[in-house]
């Protein structure tokens, strides 16, 4: 059974930095602006399913907190990309967003 879901977990990482490392080499600031948080929601679902295996071990903790860091880091990146793309204006200029 295991055998079967890492080819598709392959694929899909590799599918995923092939579309990711071109947009970042170009500096395309709407294609990062979508992929990046699709990157790190994947990292928090990854670290909370293997939290979830773990069944409260002793490092059960430190699993949750990087899945809830990982989760947090997707949010921040979806309130970038709205800002820039929806309401077109730049986080890294308006000193309110960017101390947010």
């Amino acid at each position: 059974m295991i055998g079967k879901k890492i080819p598709w977990l392959k694929t899909g990482l590799f599918l995923y930095f092939s579309l990711f490392l071109p947009a970042i080499f170009n500096q395309s600031d709407s294609w990062c602006n979508i992929l990046s948080p699709i990157g790190a929601a994947v990292s928090a679902a990854l670290l909370f399913r293997s939290a979830h295996r773990m069944n409260f071990s002793s490092i059960f903790r430190s699993w949750i907190f990087f899945g809830l860091a990982a989760a947090f880091w997707s949010a921040a990146d979806i309130g970038r990309a709205f800002f820039d793309l929806v309401l077109k204006i730049n986080p890294a200029g308006n000193l309110l967003i960017s101390g947010l």
